[in-house]
């Protein structure tokens, strides 16, 4: 790993659906422990940006680079072992229903095990397994849900456990889709705010897209902008000003995809 390079790097980047370009972001950089919010109006690329980051979509152009190193067209067992090592937060969440918390979480080391071992870990998963699971629960408020099945729980809840299940990959980035999008005010700024002291407890890369983009600015420290599928502003929160918001959100003719 080259230690002076950035986490994330895109050049020349861009994502099309045939002939339409949803994204293309010229150039952005992400340092390593970077804590950055995306935000933009609804269509804007927002999950795109973070599906690519999270190699779960290939660029239809241009290049990513991971510590300095492109990311070539990897397959099977490779493109497995490089997203292990980034946790990704679904806005839909995406948990195994009728299953409790603790085999939610235990998913979450699924990525950096054997086939074999993945299978073993979920029926029967070893007293340090159930341990460390219980300690991430631990951490995010809701240990006491350890056994409990994930269709009895909150939104809120649910949020946490998903949060937890990405900690468990023991990742170097986390990645975060619409965090706070299905709860209220109080308790998404409480979820930006835990997320926030997680990654740098970890030293995490922590990318989030936001649609509340005062809580992006007051919490964040560098905000990246897009719009209609666009980079329209990268830096410090403190650009994200009345003008800036409103030149962002300004109504304008088609939108890619969020």
């Amino acid at each position: 790993m080259n230690g002076s390079a950035p986490h994330f790097e895109l050049r020349e980047l861009a994502v099309s659906y045939g002939a339409r370009e949803v994204l293309r972001v010229p150039q952005l950089a992400l340092e390593r422990g970077s804590l950055a919010a995306i935000v933009g109006p609804s269509g804007a690329g927002k999950t795109t940006l973070l599906r690519v980051l999270g190699l779960a979509l290939r660029p239809s152009a241009g290049e990513l680079r991971l510590d300095g190193r492109a990311v070539p067209a990897l397959r099977g067992r490779a493109l497995r072992a490089q997203r292990a090592a980034l946790g990704f937060v679904h806005q839909e969440l995406a948990l195994v229903p009728g299953t409790s918390v603790l085999h939610n979480v235990l998913c979450g080391r699924l990525g950096r095990s054997t086939a074999l071992g993945a299978l073993r870990t979920l029926l029967y998963p070893s007293r340090a397994e159930r341990s460390r699971a219980h300690a991430l629960l631990e951490r995010l408020g809701i240990a006491e849900l350890l056994y409990r099945d994930v269709e009895q729980l909150s939104g809120g809840e649910r949020q946490r456990v998903a949060i937890a299940r990405a900690l468990a990959q023991e990742p170097e980035a986390l990645l975060v889709d619409e965090p706070i999008a299905s709860v209220d005010p109080a308790r998404g700024r409480a979820v930006l705010e835990l997320l926030l002291e997680l990654a740098r407890e970890r030293g995490l890369t922590l990318v989030a897209s936001l649609h509340h983009v005062e809580l992006a600015r007051e919490l964040f420290p560098r905000v990246i902008g897009l719009r209609a599928g666009s980079l329209a502003l990268d830096g410090p929160s403190e650009l994200l000003d009345a003008r800036a918001q409103r030149e962002l959100f300004a109504l304008a003719p088609g939108a890619g995809h969020a």
